[in-house]
């Protein structure tokens, strides 16, 4: 077990509330972040992306271990902001900074992450019987309508632990008919 070194005591954390114009002033200075270095950031999505898809791709663990190691990305983006603050640019190695600091905190975190899904999962099946759950499980349920399955099409762009894949689903449409019925083309003009 790894401790911490003495002069390494708990502090009391201090809670400061500003308005909400602080809160579009750091929405600004995000923004500012990202304009001095797009590229550097974009490519940091995009591996983080990468090795999420990676991880999901193991057998058995790679859902979960994703969910796991979330807030270990999380700090990685974090240190890339922080790094930039200081004049560095952002750079794939920041986002693997969680693994070499405070990864005993994170991982337990994403642990706790996944209890609190399973708990809400479990919430809802008790006033849906289990149909969300079932939604989630399987992606083609047999049954839905159109509206549902533009639903179901989003939830399964943001379930938990996996990677978004783009997905097509029936969309609902209007349908304009003749008075036999027969489609036709609505035009802008009477």
């Amino acid at each position: 077990m790894l401790d911490a070194p003495m002069g390494d005591a708990p502090r009391e954390t201090v809670f400061t509330r500003h308005d909400a114009a602080r809160g579009l002033e750091w929405m600004r200075q995000s923004y500012g972040l990202f304009r001095r270095a797009r590229v550097p950031w974009v490519a940091l999505v995009l591996c983080y992306y990468i090795v999420l898809l990676v991880i999901n791709l193991l057998p058995y663990v790679g859902g979960i271990g994703a969910m796991v190691v979330r807030p270990v990305f999380a700090v990685g983006f974090l240190a890339a902001a922080w790094n930039q603050e200081r004049g560095a640019r952002p750079s794939p190695r920041h986002l693997f900074q969680g693994f070499r600091s405070n990864l005993w905190v994170l991982v337990p975190l994403g642990v706790l992450i996944i209890v609190n899904i399973a708990i809400a999962m479990g919430a809802t099946s008790l006033v849906d019987g289990g149909r969300l759950v079932g939604v989630l499980m399987n992606p083609a349920p047999e049954g839905l309508d159109a509206d549902e399955r533009v639903i179901v099409g989003g939830l399964q762009q943001v379930r938990p632990g996996v990677t978004v894949e783009p997905k097509l689903v029936d969309m609902p449409t209007s349908r304009i008919g003749d008075q036999h019925g027969t489609p036709r083309v609505a035009s802008a003009t009477p």
